[in-house]
């Protein structure tokens, strides 16, 4: 689409291109899978601008990828 990376709704293209990698390594990995068209319910924006939109789902959970993105960022949590 056209509009695909683009500026807007308060997101620079560079930040938007940014979690497109990381979305794509999330992919890769086994993390995130994208959702076919067909297992979405129709939205205005994704009936007036197909194929703009991307959906991925975390196959373990959002609970699980939390877990993962503070491993990785070697989070410690305290108590405050």
């Amino acid at each position: 689409h056209p509009n695909a990376g683009a500026d807007g709704h308060n997101l620079k293209s560079t930040d938007l291109c940014a979690a497109w990698e990381d979305v794509q390594l999330m992919v890769s990995q086994g993390w995130l899978c994208r959702a076919s068209e067909e297992q979405l319910a129709d939205t205005e924006e994704r009936m007036k601008y197909q194929g703009l939109w991307a959906h991925f789902w975390c196959l373990r959970g959002f609970s699980w990828l939390l877990q993962q993105w503070s491993a990785a960022a070697q989070l410690r949590p305290r108590r405050v």
